[in-house]
């Protein structure tokens, strides 16, 4: 194949131009070309300043494994994990994929490697454009409502509880990582954060439950069970959720689940509980130090 049609081929790829069998052939190359793959990994890795919304999912789990694998270097290195730190969808997707990765053995780990160009990932829904209002009608809107919320914020100096908790508030998306793990939980698993991606929360926390405490995946469900809880506006069996969550404070999910812990406080009206969760993110280097020091002095 010349340089020019593998350009292409690669670049259709990346624009998701690329379906049936031409996607097939894609992969074919990709697994059974070296100069083809070598070229794909070099061009994977000159798209790491792109947005996440602008990446494919299997991109982004190739990018995600080149990674984990040591391969990235330099500028490609400190601009994917300045992209952890800032892109929060992002971030969530590489925590599932370490997390897992943690239960594995090496073998697996190099089985489910040579998987990734074979098995193509669920693309995202597509989202419908935003349309803006004529220029000059919305930029006078905006005006007045920032005039607007501006001065009702500078004299006052209290919070409800229900603001606190809008205003900081955020779904954690999950991302979806196919590979062997457990015989049986594996379908489970993946079954469960399908339901939980579709917002069918009650579906989601039924195939959780079935996933054994002795499991490898036991936290990562239980976290997400807590987050679906929450969703369910059930604070008391969220936070009950991620007490287990909490134990490792080396756990990948331990931050997260200390900070929508801390949230669910909040709408039990546990205010004391609330401000520990946020003085322990207060002093660890996390992407919620700065909000927790926020609702702390708003909870005051």
């Amino acid at each position: 194949m010349n340089n020019i049609l593998q350009d292409l081929i690669i670049k259709k790829h990346f624009n998701g131009e690329l379906h049936g069998d031409d996607l097939r052939l894609f992969k074919l190359h990709l697994n059974n070309d070296q100069q083809f793959a070598e070229e794909y990994v070099k061009q994977l890795k000159n798209r790491i300043n792109l947005k996440i919304t602008d990446m494919n999912k299997e991109d982004q789990t190739q990018l995600i494994e080149l990674y984990l694998d040591g391969e990235l270097q330099g500028d490609e290195l400190t601009n994917f994990e300045m992209k952890i730190q800032e892109d929060r969808e992002f971030n969530n997707e590489y925590k599932l994929h370490v997390a897992i990765r943690e239960t594995l053995t090496n073998k697996e780990v190099n089985e489910f490697r040579d998987k990734l160009v074979r098995i193509g990932m669920q693309s995202e829904n597509k989202r419908e454009p935003f349309r803006l209002k004529p220029a000059a009608l919305y930029s006078f809107l905006l005006f007045v409502v920032i005039a607007t919320v501006s001065s009702y914020f500078i004299f006052r100096t209290t919070y409800s509880n229900e603001e606190i908790f809008a205003q900081y508030y955020e779904h954690y998306t999950a991302g979806s990582v196919t590979r062997g793990l457990e015989n049986g939980t594996d379908d489970v698993f993946q079954l469960a954060l399908k339901k939980y991606n579709n917002a069918q929360y009650k579906e989601a926390i039924k195939l959780f439950r079935q996933i054994s405490d002795t499991s490898k995946l036991f936290i990562s469900c239980e976290f997400f069970n807590g987050i679906s809880y929450m969703e369910l506006k059930n604070y008391k069996e969220a936070i009950h959720c991620f007490k287990p969550v909490i134990k490792d404070a080396n756990g990948f999910y331990y931050n997260d689940a200390v900070w929508y812990m801390g949230l669910c406080y909040i709408k039990s009206d546990e205010m004391n509980e609330a401000v520990k969760q946020f003085r322990i993110l207060q002093k660890n280097e996390s992407n919620y130090q700065k909000r927790a020091g926020e609702i702390i002095e708003k909870i005051k």
